[in-house]
């Protein structure tokens, strides 16, 4: 983190998860990953976590989202491991 500017990786992000892919928004652009992108699905009790590689993933708050049940829901139809 001190290596330089990190603009787009800290601070407010927006996602956006359609049927294809999940759209991630921040203040310096947007990055699209089809959901076949996504290599593993794992949940703590605060947070989820979408990896698209073995040291990356985007964390989603679980107090951001209005129904967790309905976000494991679309994951698992979109994914399949």
């Amino acid at each position: 983190m001190k290596e330089g500017k990190n603009e787009g990786l800290l601070g407010d992000h927006v996602m956006l998860l359609s049927d294809e892919e999940i759209v991630d928004i921040t203040s310096t652009g947007e990055t699209k990953v089809k959901w076949v992108g996504i290599k593993s699905f794992k949940e703590d009790s605060s947070y989820f976590y979408l990896y698209n590689s073995s040291v990356s993933s985007y964390i989603i708050p679980k107090r951001n989202l209005p129904n967790e049940k309905a976000f494991r829901t679309l994951v698992d139809s979109r994914t399949s491991f």
